[in-house]
């Protein structure tokens, strides 16, 4: 999945959104060794399964969409 790569500065970035007085996680930097020291590598994909869950879904809505919506826009194409 393409969404695993930024998924490590994406768990960073929600990590450091989430503390908004900066107490817990200070910079980037800060905070990709505060998730590194708590849970290991494994702890920058946390909640990584709804995530694919999230795209696998928008994809089939998507692709239902453009089966729905294609006829009407395009309809000589479909014809």
């Amino acid at each position: 999945f393409a969404c695993s790569l930024p998924h490590p500065a994406d768990t960073i970035k929600t990590c450091m959104q989430g503390d908004i007085d900066r107490t817990k996680y200070g910079s980037f930097r800060e905070t990709a060794k505060a998730v590194m020291s708590e849970s290991g590598f494994t702890g920058f994909y946390r909640g990584a399964t709804f995530r694919y869950g999230r795209m696998c879904c928008a994809v089939f809505m998507m692709d239902y969409l453009q089966a729905l919506v294609g006829p009407m826009l395009y309809p000589a194409k479909f014809a």
